[in-house]
């Protein structure tokens, strides 16, 4: 999903690069999965669209959003589009949903 992420990306003219992330006193480091510095947005990539995995991309993104400048914008990345009242979980913290629809590619940030 990752390949297939920053291949549209790059397709579009965009930078994509990958962060690591090393918080003070920390022996490991931490890695974002694609982060578009053209468009200034994190996406944080799970290969399934259920709440367990949900759950973890709006965690993951809080954390690096600590690291990384105030203008950075955040989006899950997932296989599909969640049901139920995902959607929603990605709204009320302000962090945008993007998914994959077949062959295609949603960036559209569902708010």
């Amino acid at each position: 999903m990752v390949l297939r992420l920053t291949q549209h990306l790059e397709s579009l003219g965009h930078e994509v690069v990958r962060n690591r992330i090393t918080p003070a006193g920390s022996a490991f480091s931490l890695y974002t999965d694609v982060f578009d510095a053209s468009e200034s947005v994190l996406y944080e990539a799970k290969s399934v669209a259920d709440r367990a995995s949900s759950r973890l991309a709006v965690g993951q993104l809080l954390d690096y959003k600590r690291y990384m400048s105030d203008n950075v914008r955040l989006s899950a990345y997932l296989p599909g589009r969640p049901s139920g009242d995902l959607p929603r979980l990605f709204d009320s913290t302000g962090i945008g949903l993007s998914y994959e629809e077949g062959r295609a590619i949603s960036l559209a940030f569902e708010r």
